[in-house]
């Protein structure tokens, strides 16, 4: 960068070059206007005594489009509103310049592979609005063995250091370069001023120069963009000693305290107050990146530096200044150098993504930092967040090589391994998934946060109040017993007044979650295996995590409680049917068969407990109805043939009594379909009979349930999901009618049934939940007795009834699927069931039933109450 110190040095010179050239020439040649935006003809320029080409004021436009061309001298007289254009098309002007004079605005365009040695605008005290385009085109850099301007001797335009862009620092306007197209750039580009500065490469290259600007007033942005910089020769890096001492003995603005062998090869500079942006995408830059931010008097300036798409800096980058900084290299890019901000007060935000790569140090400043780095990314050697509140991030596969040092907080995600001399005071460290902390000492208040897998070595503890701090159990450290997690050092045998290590809830003991289930987890503080190799006067400790499966957890209990209630459910609708089928068989014996419809319905209620696997609590409350025929056979016989819908609603909690409890909901619709055989009596005494049903049921399943998490606070949180699911049922019964003295009919029975319970896979917050259901084979042996004992009125009469059964499961097909769980046990219930009730029946046609059914054996306190109306055409 061309610096202050020189700065009226060189607009003398430029001053000096526009005198020369106005004494020695006058014109020989006059213009030819342009018209028509024809580009391929020479236009708008005179030729003088000298055979340089001259714009004159008149001239807004002018074209150079000849083969070769001496310099160009454009008019040095436009005054604020002024605009000239200059358009050189093909044509080599090697050991010439292009001369944009001062005032005004001007636009300068060169392509379609013109050339010349360099281009220079602006002066100071002056405000030229300057814009330089290169499109496939060439320019060779200022040459000290060339003379440029007529009657001097060679060298002089030696100040410009071999630019190829030289817009005078001094100078107000806003200026703007693009360099596009493959053109090639042999030379520095300098801009600087109180106007805006922008500066652009796309598909282009510079060398044996760098980019030096900066804007004591206005923004800077500079962008590359599948381009290349090769700052290795420049003149300019290669002066910035001489430069830089000449500033420090000025005692000029930010430069006093810069070190001047850090700028040898400095390949981008920037100085500003305001806003600076410097973007590289897909592009490489060999030299350094120094970039000094004052501020102003609103406030702290704004340094931007992004790097992406596989950009690479072969040099440092340093920021000076009071900025605040945005730093970001992404999608595999590279910086083989240090990152220098010890001397910028400002918030610096530093990160790496997607494998991105610093190699070398990096020095913060005394601001507030953050530096993150995702996606595998690395740091290759040493970072020091220095003063400020600092927080380092690094997520899983991302590295840091060197020592890590002076942050205040460290995250990291999972997997890394860091390095420290010393862990500072009040600082705070967060290590999950297996990564691991170690440093020589440990100072006072550390806290360290880690996941039980894993570990932390303190080092010598030589401050006091320090804390290790589980707190979550992954699902690698879950059922393991002493493991090792951390070890400290201390003097003298109490453990506690250096360093403590509890769970999230303050205590050595827990109960968390993993998968679907949850764990009692402890912590210990024991005198190491080691301690006898202790310095003398030192104790190391060890601190040993243990953890036991101990149940599973409530959300996963509560799927197969619903799954069991959807069974159940499925039951009772299949056994309300068959004691309405019972009724029937009652209704038809001695031969008095009814042909013709009934209607019918039930109101149906349970409510049972069970201990198994899960332990829960369950009431079904529901209703079914339908319609039947009877239709009489000639031997006295009778066939009945019907349809049935039905619905339940059951309401399933946890009874545990515990913290971790769950509570669910499932809805059923059913559409049944059921018939039966009934034989006339024989001999007046005894009958068979055979019915059976097939229901399929639409269920529905609400859960909810409250859960310790894999956190170690021993609080619960509320997890939920809904799914649905279906039901399938299947029971054949056969049996006989035993008519017995005083209207009494004995029927023993035997059945054999099928039933699938099944819910569709779904996921709460904490693991998902695979499809699963319940599924056996089920029978039954048992007695119904029943006798007619009164005709209370005319055409009515009651029959009490009675019926006990033994009924069993066998040959269970369950599968039940939630994250590391697995059941196909099932459960192979046996049941012992008593029923009492009562049958109303009026005018032989109206009948009134109602029941109260008992059970026992493996399931607790279960009972359930049938009570309906039938009516018979």
């Amino acid at each position: 960068m061309r610096y202050t110190s020189r700065l009226s040095l060189l607009s003398h010179c430029i001053l000096l070059s526009l005198t020369s050239f106005a004494v020695q020439a006058s014109a020989t040649t006059p213009s030819v206007p342009c018209a028509g935006g024809d580009i391929t003809q020479t236009c708008g320029l005179s030729v003088y005594t000298d055979n340089n080409f001259y714009q004159g004021s008149s001239d807004k436009d002018a074209v150079m489009a000849q083969a070769t061309a001496t310099n160009i001298y454009m008019d040095g007289n436009r005054r604020a509103g002024d605009t000239q254009s200059l358009i050189v098309n093909g044509t080599d002007m090697s050991g010439a310049y292009i001369q944009a004079s001062k005032g005004g605005a001007v636009n300068i365009t060169m392509i379609d592979g013109a050339s010349a040695d360099m281009i220079e605008s602006g002066d100071a005290g002056q405000t030229t609005n300057t814009t330089i385009t290169l499109g496939d085109a060439v320019l060779k850099g200022e040459d000290d063995s060339i003379a440029y301007t007529p009657g001097d001797a060679a060298g002089d335009k030696a100040y410009m250091m071999g630019s190829a862009i030289f817009i005078d620092p001094l100078d107000a306007g806003n200026h703007s370069v693009a360099i596009t197209d493959g053109s090639l750039v042999q030379g520095s580009i300098v801009s600087a001023g109180a106007g805006e500065q922008t500066i652009a490469l796309n598909n282009s290259s510079l060398v044996n120069g760098g980019i030096y600007t900066g804007s004591n007033a206005s923004a800077t942005t500079i962008a590359l963009t599948n381009s290349v910089l090769d700052a290795s020769q420049s003149e300019i890096a290669q002066q910035a000693g001489e430069i830089v001492a000449g500033l420090n003995e000025k005692g000029i603005g930010p430069f006093s305290n810069i070190n001047v062998q850090e700028y040898d090869d400095v390949g981008i500079a920037v100085y500003g107050k305001s806003a600076m942006t410097l973007s590289l995408n897909n592009s490489t830059l060999t030299g350094d990146i120094a970039l000094l931010n004052e501020g102003n008097d609103a406030g702290p300036g704004s340094i931007s530096v992004t790097m992406a798409n596989n950009s690479t800096v072969n040099g440092d980058m340093t920021l000076v200044g009071q900025s605040s900084n945005t730093i970001t290299l992404t999608d595999g890019s590279t910086l083989n150098g240090d990152v220098d901000a010890a001397n910028n007060s400002g918030n610096t935000a530093l990160t790496l993504d997607n494998y991105s790569r610093i190699n070398g140090n990096i020095a913060l400043g005394s601001g507030n930092d953050t530096m993150t780095l995702t996606h595998d990314s690395q740091v290759n050697g040493d970072v020091d967040a220095g003063a400020g509140d600092d927080t380092l991030s690094m997520d899983e596969g991302s590295t840091i090589s060197g020592q890590i040092s002076d942050f205040e907080t460290v995250n990291t995600a999972g997997n890394n391994s860091i390095n420290t001399d010393a862990i500072n005071d009040t600082s705070t460290w967060n290590l999950q998934n297996g990564s691991q902390l170690t440093a020589q000492e440990t100072g006072s208040n550390v806290q360290v946060n880690m996941s039980a897998d894993s570990y932390v070595d303190l080092g010598t503890v030589t401050g006091t109040n320090d804390e290790i701090v589980v707190n979550s159990v992954t699902a690698a450290s879950v059922n393991q017993q002493d493991q090792e997690i951390g070890t400290f050092t201390t003097a003298g045998d109490t453990p506690q007044t250096a360093a403590a290590a509890a769970f999230s809830n303050g205590e050595q003991q827990v109960e968390s979650r993993s998968g679907a289930y949850n764990y009692s987890n402890s912590l210990d503080v024991v005198a190491a295996q080691s301690a006898l190799l202790a310095a003398s006067g030192t104790q190391s400790w060890d601190i040993l995590f243990s953890s036991s499966r101990s149940s599973l957890a409530s959300d996963v209990q509560g799927l197969m409680a619903g799954l069991d209630a959807a069974e159940q459910a499925g039951q009772l609708i299949t056994d309300d049917i068959a004691n309405h089928m019972t009724q029937i068989h009652l209704q038809n014996l001695r031969g008095h068969v009814v042909g013709g419809a009934q209607l019918w319905g039930d109101f149906l209620y349970q409510n049972g407990d069970v201990s198994d696997d899960v332990d829960y609590n369950s009431i079904t409350q529901g209703a079914q109805g339908g319609v039947d025929w009877t239709i009489p056979l000639a031997n006295g016989d009778s066939l009945t043939a019907g349809m049935a819908l039905g619905w339940t609603r059951s309401r399933v909690e946890d009874n545990s009594g515990g913290e971790n409890r769950f509570k669910d909901t499932v809805y059923g619709n059913y559409y049944s379909l059921y018939g039966g055989w009934q034989q006339a009596l024989r001999d007046s005494r005894w009958g068979m009979f055979i019915d059976g049903s097939v229901s399929y049921g639409d269920m529905r399943y609400s859960l909810s349930a409250q859960n310790v998490t894999g956190n170690t606070s021993g609080m619960t949180e509320a997890l939920s999901g809904s799914t649905r699911g279906d039901l399938y049922v299947a029971q054949a019964r056969t049996g006989v009618n035993i008519l017995l003295p005083a209207e009494t009919v004995l029927q023993p029975y035997v059945t054999l049934g099928w039933d699938k319970a099944a819910a569709d896979g779904y996921a709460d917050s904490e693991i998902a939940f695979s499809d699963s259901h319940v599924s056996s084979w089920n029978s039954s042996v048992g007695v119904h007795l029943s006798t007619t004992v009164a005709c209370i009125a005319k055409n009515t009469t009651l029959t009490p009834w009675l019926d006990m059964r033994y009924q069993g499961q066998f040959s269970d097909n369950t599968d039940i699927r939630a994250a590391d769980y697995h059941n196909t046990d099932g459960h192979n219930l046996a049941l012992g069931i008593f029923g009492a009730g009562i049958s109303a029946t009026i005018a032989h046609s109206v009948a009134l039933n109602t029941g109260v059914y008992f059970g026992t054996g493996d399931v607790d306190n279960n009972a359930s109450v049938q009570a309906g109306i039938s009516y018979r055409f």
